[in-house]
């Protein structure tokens, strides 16, 4: 699993990692400008945000012709119909 990007949670999800024992199945690789290698190489892009506008990164994930899990919050809906309520975690172990 990698995970792109950054943030202020950033060291709880590493620590929910460390404590699930999933160190050596993830990688963190910060903010990257250039997705697209990563993404073609990928077989499922999952935006799980509290907030978007319209998050490009959804359609740069559309352009590798990844499926996508994304939550119901700001522009999600305008590029994805069928979204996951963001506290609806057993439909998105489901979909994983």
């Amino acid at each position: 699993m990698q995970l792109i990007g950054d943030g202020s949670l950033r060291p709880r999800l590493e620590e929910f990692i460390a404590d699930k024992g999933l160190i050596n199945r993830a990688s963190f690789l910060g903010n990257q400008l250039d997705v697209t290698s990563l993404l073609e190489e990928s077989h499922v892009f999952v935006l799980l945000s509290d907030w978007e506008g319209l998050p490009i990164s959804i359609i740069e994930a559309m352009r590798a012709g990844l499926p996508i899990n994304a939550t119901n919050v700001g522009g999600v809906n305008e590029l994805i119909s069928d979204l996951i309520n963001r506290d609806d975690n057993d439909l998105l172990k489901k979909r994983l």
